[in-house]
C-alpha cells in the first residue's frame, strides 16, 4: 500500500471524541517491582486502559474516573488526557497513516501521544489542546463524532 492508501483511508474515517479523562502514570521497572504484583487487585473495577512495559519503564494508562490511589505511588504521573479514535478498521499493511496524523498535529502544535491496536489507531491528546487537534484534523476526515 502507499502513502496516497494512508490518505484515502484517513479521509473516510470517522473521528471518534472519547468524553472520558485519562491520567498516566510511568514506573521504572524496579520501582513497578513493588506495584505490579497488586496490580490485578488494585485494577479490580478499574480497568486499566493500558499497561505497556519496556526495559526501562512501565506505563499505566487509566480513567480519571477510576484510577487507584497506588497511582501516587509513582514519581511521573500526569492527568487530563483525551482519546480521540480513527473509526475506520486498518489494514495491517497501510502505510503512513499515523505519520500522517502526526504531520496535521505536528503543523497545529498539538502534541500527541500514539497508541494502535490491532486494527485501529488512536491518539491520547492533553486536553487543552483538544479543540485545536479536532480543527487541524476535520478537514482531513469524513466526520467527528464527539
Amino acid at each position: 500500500m502507499s502513502v496516497e492508501a494512508a490518505q484515502i483511508a484517513l479521509s473516510k474515517a470517522r473521528l471518534v471524541i472519547h468524553s472520558e479523562r485519562f491520567v498516566l502514570a510511568a514506573f521504572d521497572v524496579e520501582e513497578f517491582g513493588e506495584f505490579g504484583p497488586k496490580l490485578p487487585q488494585l485494577t479490580a473495577g478499574t480497568k486499566p486502559f493500558l499497561v505497556f512495559r519496556d526495559t526501562q519503564e512501565v506505563t499505566l494508562v487509566f480513567s480519571e474516573a477510576c484510577r487507584p490511589d497506588e497511582l501516587a505511588l509513582s514519581r511521573r504521573c500526569d492527568e487530563g488526557w483525551r482519546l480521540m479514535t480513527f473509526s475506520p478498521v486498518l489494514e495491517m499493511t497501510l502505510v503512513g497513516f499515523i505519520a500522517l496524523v502526526g504531520r496535521v498535529m505536528a503543523e497545529a502544535d498539538v502534541p500527541i501521544l500514539a497508541l494502535s491496536s490491532f486494527s485501529r489507531d488512536h491518539l491520547l491528546i492533553k486536553e487543552e489542546h483538544l479543540d485545536t487537534a479536532v480543527r487541524a484534523l476535520t478537514p482531513h476526515v469524513a466526520g467527528v463524532d464527539q
